[in-house]
């Protein structure tokens, strides 16, 4: 199981950080392997695994925008699937480090991508404005939406109002 996101609940963003919500499938890599939510395992191909580190990172098995259909159809299809020439592993997130969600982040910002793994950026939320231009900007470019975190979350395997997603289906006002 993985950390999940309620829906942004009106809650003053400042202080949180931001990122693009990716729309792709949840993986997780334990340091050899990549599995799905559940945990069920993806087979991917050799390449993909390739400068991996050898712990846990949480991310986003990606495509680009507007390409979920093909995420999906890799993870179910295997190795073989033409969708892995296209995909990016999107790291946000290390479960197994110990601390706050500032303190992974800033391990995670100390990896080193690979052809295969991204690091997701994030930025400190000023205000309630500088939200509302960042998810305006990534629905403009295709994306999904925002995500939302508190910097003194920890890491735990469930559904929590620590991680929180801006979508345009959520009927939310980043104003209050």
């Amino acid at each position: 199981m993985v950390l999940l996101a309620q829906y942004y609940d009106g809650r003053p963003p400042h202080g949180m950080f931001m990122s693009e919500k990716f729309d792709g499938i949840r993986a997780l890599w334990d340091g050899s392997n990549f599995f799905t939510r559940n945990g069920r395992v993806i087979d991917v191909p050799d390449r993909f695994r390739y400068g991996m580190p050898d712990f846990q990172v949480d991310g986003e098995l990606w495509c680009g925008h507007g390409n979920f259909g093909l995420a999906q159809g890799m993870t179910k299809g295997g190795a073989n699937h033409t969708g892995w020439d296209f995909a990016s592993f999107m790291a946000f997130d290390l479960p197994c480090h110990w601390g706050s969600f500032a303190r992974r982040l800033n391990t995670l910002n100390r990896l080193d991508p690979t052809d295969t793994m991204q690091i997701v950026k994030h930025t400190r939320v000023r205000d309630a404005y500088s939200v509302r231009w960042f998810y305006d900007l990534v629905l403009a470019a295709g994306g999904e939406g925002v995500m939302l975190r508190d910097p003194d979350a920890k890491y735990i395997r469930k559904r929590t109002c620590e991680l929180l997603k801006v979508k345009p289906s959520n009927d939310w006002s980043i104003y209050g």
